[in-house]
């Protein structure tokens, strides 16, 4: 766990009743139903940290969602998300998978940017468009060996 993790669970309240490792665990598997794509685990820790810090009552929210995904055991996130009897644990679940496809966290009046290349609304497109930025390698693509110039005619 690292010392941020350790950090939130000291001195955050609402972090009290999970252990970070446990904590992360249970998003990361939250997270493989909510958002069916290959998930960095990294992203994962570090989203999970941002949602205990800034998101009210998150650790308990994601308890009842993996409780509830282990009880009920839906096929998708669709069924999933019908089969949700609490507004509450809706938005908990869409503020995940927001979170994985935007990069960020959003809570109350803050936005925590988690990840700007491993967001997922980049990588659905990767194969047709690149992100948005300056180095068309990509984000920190700046010492990226650029595409050589055609041949120029000599005269």
């Amino acid at each position: 766990m690292s010392s941020l993790s350790a950090l939130f669970c000291v001195q955050t309240s609402r972090a009290a009743p999970l252990h970070g490792g446990m904590l992360h665990q249970k998003f990361m598997a939250v997270s493989s139903l909510l958002v069916p794509h290959k998930l960095n685990e990294t992203i994962g820790m570090r989203t999970a940290d941002a949602m205990i810090a800034t998101v009210p009552d998150f650790p308990e929210h994601l308890e009842q969602l993996a409780s509830f995904i282990e009880a009920k055991k839906p096929a998708d996130v669709e069924e999933l998300m019908e089969a949700l009897p609490d507004v509450s644990l809706k938005n908990a679940a869409q503020s995940i998978i927001e979170s994985w496809y935007t990069g960020a966290v959003q809570g109350a009046s803050t936005i925590s940017v988690i990840s700007y290349e491993e967001a997922l609304m980049f990588k659905v497109t990767s194969d047709v468009m690149t992100i948005p930025s300056y180095a068309i390698s990509g984000p920190n693509g700046w010492t990226a060996d650029a595409p050589p110039l055609s041949q120029l005619p000599i005269f």
